[in-house]
């Protein structure tokens, strides 16, 4: 009789986990909220490089300025600016699987002349930058 009255608690105990789940899955979700997190953020300017020279772009600063340059050589681009603190270069690349793009980050309001050089082909790519509020 023991055994039989463990084989009923098993199946009882089986059974309310499945019903718990399933009660737990029906649950509405919660609305969304407004939040103040994130809400200024205005997605990233691309700036294709191929077509960049002599080109002017304005990155507001609450963005950055995605450098779209040919695959395989997101690690080969440096970049030199006429007005220092303006934007910031984030260098690219690869790290394990993932590759990561090059960017400009604003730093300041203000405008500079900005220099790509890429290091494997020595191309160079001089367009301007407007670092807007």
């Amino acid at each position: 009789m023991n055994k039989n009255f463990l084989r009923i608690g098993a199946v009882a105990a089986i059974a309310f986990a499945a019903v718990g789940g399933l009660t737990a899955c029906s649950t509405p979700a919660a609305e969304p909220t407004e939040s103040a997190v994130g809400s200024d953020v205005v997605s990233p300017i691309q700036i294709p490089v191929a077509e960049a020279n002599g080109m002017t772009y304005d990155i507001p600063m609450n963005s950055m300025g995605y450098l779209n340059v040919a695959q395989g050589s997101e690690a080969d681009w440096t970049a030199e600016f006429s007005t220092p603190d303006v934007v910031e270069f984030t260098a690219g690349g690869t790290d394990g699987g993932a590759t990561f793009v090059p960017g400009l980050t604003p730093v300041a309001e203000g405008t500079t002349e900005v220099t790509l050089t890429n290091s494997a082909s020595s191309e160079t790519v001089t367009f301007t930058v407007n670092v807007t509020m």
